[in-house]
């Protein structure tokens, strides 16, 4: 990934989505609070991740990806309140940003485009949320660079993954039971298809239970996390990469356990129905606020539910797909 955002090496059929990330990169720069030197080898991606107010998380999301063989981690917080940025500026391998105004998705994919030109020596990145866990098949037995080396063989550039909701027994959110494990997921109703940008995959958990004015949500699921950048590439949409042509070449190799159901549900979907600074003035967040106030002790397990013990559940689903792992 180059710098795209001189005027002259932009193509003139840039999409406007593309031109917005690129004109806020441009405007609006991001500096370090604290960078960390680079500690990882050529194959070890560097992670990078937006953040508010995820204190309770990172040590678990840390502790997960170290042990995938992360090294360099990039966070980008944005106004947290709880500790968070505070407590990473004492860990090892973090790179901090602390970039000031409103949160929305084009100064997301700003930022994190800014933080990958800047780390662009990495070779390899991993961009997650928070409440995401990356796993592959042998993911609990092999490093995340023996992923990128496979991936390098094959000609992918970007690797393909799909989010894999996970959620409670027995109602989502009542009395005391947000301190429950959340393992169910969804093992069947999912739909993929083409499109033009992206290979898309919806279904889920959302799709099933939440609905805005009498239709059922479709959140996409594909995600391109795990990429190598390259000269002219830009994320500039949390679920695809721009250009598109490598968008097609990978098979769906990765999950992401999506722990977006847990402790903090209640509180950040009501101060996204109330801040609307998510897609389309946070319609998703009201459909969870509103099919709530319904059915306060709504259940998301259905006949399909299966519970979650590693990544090979993944793939006796056909969620994901197995790798030819060279001996």
């Amino acid at each position: 990934m180059t710098r795209m955002t001189e005027d002259r090496n932009r193509p003139r059929d840039t999409p406007a989505y593309v031109q917005r990330v690129l004109e806020l990169i441009e405007g609006e720069p991001l500096e370090p609070t604290v960078e960390s030197a680079r500690l990882g080898g050529p194959h070890d991606p560097a992670l990078v991740c937006v953040m508010r107010d995820e204190r309770r998380r990172l040590e678990s999301f840390i502790a997960h990806h170290r042990a995938l063989g992360v090294r360099d981690f990039v966070f980008i917080d944005n106004g947290s309140a709880d500790g968070s940025w505070q407590w990473l500026m004492a860990q090892d391998g973090v790179t901090l940003y602390r970039p000031d105004g409103r949160f929305t998705q084009e100064r997301k994919q700003s930022w994190l485009c800014q933080a990958i030109l800047r780390h662009e020596h990495a070779g390899w990145f991993l961009v997650l949320d928070a409440d995401e866990r990356l796993v592959f098949d042998g993911s609990d037995t092999r490093p995340l660079s023996d992923l990128v080396r496979l991936a390098e063989s094959r000609g992918i550039h970007r690797v393909r993954g799909m989010l894999v909701d996970l959620y409670p027994a027995g109602p989502l959110v009542a009395p005391g039971v947000q301190g429950r494990r959340h393992e169910l997921f969804d093992a069947t109703g999912y739909q993929e298809r083409l499109r033009p940008r992206m290979v898309s995959r919806i279904g889920g958990p959302r799709q099933r239970a939440f609905r805005v004015e009498g239709e059922p949500l479709s959140p996409e699921l594909s995600k391109y996390p795990l990429f190598r950048a390259l000269p002219g590439h830009l994320m500039a949409n949390p679920h695809h990469h721009y250009p598109y042509e490598d968008n097609f070449a990978s098979p769906c190799l990765l999950g992401l356990l999506h722990e977006k159901f847990r402790f903090d549900f209640v509180p950040r979907y009501e101060r996204a129905v109330r801040e609307r600074q998510y897609w389309n003035e946070s319609v998703e967040y009201r459909a969870y606020a509103e099919a709530l106030a319904r059915q306060p002790e709504l259940s998301l397990e259905y006949e399909g539910s299966r519970r979650y013990t590693g990544p090979d559940d993944l793939l006796e689903a056909g969620l994901v797909e197995p790798l030819d792992w060279p001996d």
